[in-house]
């Protein structure tokens, strides 16, 4: 269920560390996208509209593709949006998003340096 970028995390958010946020902030960016509805759908991409999940986020927005080349997360500052690259749409991250029955939220990180990312799919059972 997890590979090098993406995670899905079903059953809610844990209760963790707050010192584990601050090492995160300290060491890169910190995006957090709590997402409310889709807004467009392709044959192999998906557009999912939202608000900041915690105060100083910029993303408003996730754009889901299958089968493009580049599988690392980015994020793109003046479009506000978090792009994630899955091989296969039966993939359960992108099964969770297209569930709009749940609450889901993706986070994305980046390292200072900007050579590193990480992205997170996290929705509600």
């Amino acid at each position: 269920m997890s590979d090098d970028r993406v995670t899905v995390a079903r059953g809610g958010l844990m209760d963790s560390n707050p010192m584990d946020s601050d090492r995160l902030l300290a060491a890169g960016r910190l995006e957090v996208l709590r997402i409310t509805k889709r807004v467009s759908a392709k044959p192999r991409s998906w557009v999912f509209a939202g608000s900041a999940g915690r105060h100083g986020s910029s993303a408003r927005r996730v754009a889901i593709s299958i089968g493009e080349a580049s599988p690392t997360a980015r994020f793109d500052p003046e479009s506000r949006t978090i792009h994630l690259s899955y091989p296969d749409p039966s993939h359960p991250d992108v099964q969770a998003l297209l569930n709009p029955r749940r609450t889901r939220y993706c986070y994305f990180w980046s390292s200072a340096r900007g050579d590193r990312s990480r992205a997170w799919v996290i929705t509600s059972p």
